[in-house]
């Protein structure tokens, strides 16, 4: 269980952190921190620190038809459009990223119920061994199928005409000249 704290919203952007510690093993904190830029783009940051050097691993659930490529790119095709994806890790050179499934055969939901049969699907970011981890996800959302790609400089992230920046701890931000 986590908690979420400091939500604001205003036309622009919402944002929120969420304290996702119990999620992780070996893990001593673990913040999430949400930026929604409106009305298709979204930033995740899972900063983790950890109790001993020990590599991390963060999932993506899907539903629909999806891929990831070798770079962190991943595309997903669901009923009312696609998402265009990046996933990295910001400290650690060796990264790798993958398409896996799993299902939930003998698993019991909170009020102890056995769950259905489903197959699910999800991207995986691994990174290697560290005390600190800094996993940023992208994401955006369009209806129409365009081919689009996020482009890296640095800590700097494009699509479109929205550039996002990551710096210590911090997402920001702008709208670019197109």
């Amino acid at each position: 269980k986590g908690y979420i704290y400091d939500a604001k919203s205003n036309d622009n952007i919402d944002s929120f952190y969420i304290d996702v510690t119990k999620a992780y093993e070996n893990c001593k904190e673990a913040i999430r921190k949400v930026v929604h830029i409106k009305p298709d783009t979204i930033a995740v940051i899972d900063d983790l620190i950890l109790y001993a050097h020990d590599s991390a691993q963060l999932r993506w659930h899907y539903e629909g038809e999806g891929k990831v490529d070798d770079k962190g790119h991943f595309y997903i095709k669901g009923k009312n459009g696609i998402c265009i994806g990046y996933m990295t890790e910001i400290n650690i050179s060796h990264i790798a990223y993958g398409n896996e499934r799993h299902d939930e055969i003998g698993c019991l939901d909170r009020a102890y119920q056995p769950l259905t049969n489903k197959i699910y699907e999800y991207f995986k970011i691994e990174s290697s061994d560290s005390l600190r981890h800094c996993f940023i996800t992208l994401f955006h959302f369009s209806k129409n199928g365009q081919d689009l790609k996020w482009s890296r400089k640095g800590n700097d992230f494009i699509i479109k005409d929205i550039k996002i920046s990551y710096k210590d701890g911090i997402i920001a931000y702008e709208e670019l000249d197109v």
